[in-house]
Parts: structure tokens; sequence; C-alpha cells
């Protein structure tokens, strides 16, 4: 097979994990968050959608799609890593958007990285079931994908 067509399938692919990751990771949030007290809760289901899409991404790039192993146990465990890595993630890019949009106090991005550990270790606590959530959908896809790349309907080099 071509490297290069190999790898546009593999980054294709891990797109496609990371927008799954990504939409699941907003819902879940969304719903966790719809009647929180306070401002600015509004943004963190976005933020928790792009931190999932990049670690998703990520950890379908390396654990999946690069190595071309498809499996329910390497899915599972790409879900949950992204379950796990998303906290803080979203965590930072949700400390940046106010550091950035000028708000007073606001974190800058150093103190923005404790911040998120930080407030990671209550959000695990809380939202502990984005890594079930996050393992399940990584499997599924895992499945679908070592389907559609056993039946050649996901070689891209045939268009």
């Amino acid at each position: 097979m071509n490297d290069s067509k190999y790898d546009n399938r593999a980054l294709l692919e891990s797109l496609v994990a990371g927008v799954i990751f990504g939409i699941i990771a907003f819902a879940y949030a969304f719903a966790i968050l719809r009647n929180a007290q306070g401002e600015g809760w509004e943004k963190f289901p976005g933020c928790a959608g792009v931190a999932a899409s990049l670690a998703g991404v990520a950890a379908w790039w390396t654990i999946l799609a690069r190595p071309s192993t498809h499996s329910i146990g390497r899915g599972l465990g790409a879900g949950a890593l992204v379950g796990i890595i998303s906290h803080p993630l979203a965590w930072y890019v949700f400390i940046l958007t106010y550091y950035l949009s000028g708000t007073k106090d606001a974190m800058d991005p150093l103190q923005a990285l404790w911040g998120a550990v930080v407030f990671s270790l209550f959000s695990w606590c809380v939202a502990w079931l984005t890594v079930p959530l996050a393992a399940g959908a990584g499997a599924a896809f895992a499945l679908m994908m070592k389907w559609l790349v056993g039946k050649g309907s996901w070689d891209i080099s045939r268009q």
C-alpha cells in the first residue's frame, strides 16, 4: 500500500474519531451544565468538545489509525484515554477563553496549567461517566473501522 495514501486514510480516520469524541463531550457537558448557577458556564460545553476532539485525534492516531490495528481493546483504551485527558484540556481551554477575552483576574496561560489540573480533580469525580462513555464510543468506532477496513470500504486509494 502506498504510504501517503495510508497516511491519508489514518489521518481521515483520526479526524472522524476526533469529531465523534467532540460531539459526545459537548453533549455530555451541555447536559450536566444546562442548569448551572453562575455566569460563564455556557462556554464550557464548547471547550469540552474542542478538548475531546484534540485528545481524540491524538489518541486515535497513536493507538489505532497509524499502526492500523483495529480492535475493541484498543478502541476501549483510546476512548478511556480521551475521557481522562480531555478533562484537563477542557479546563485549560475554558480558562484560556477568559484570559484571551481580557476578563479581569483571569489566570494567565501558565497559571491555567495548574488550574486545569486542580479543576480536573473535581471534574473527574463529578463527571466520571465520561471515561466509560468515551471508552464505549472508542470500542464501537474501532469495531466499525475494523469492519470497514476489512471490507475495503475505507480504502481511499480507490477514489
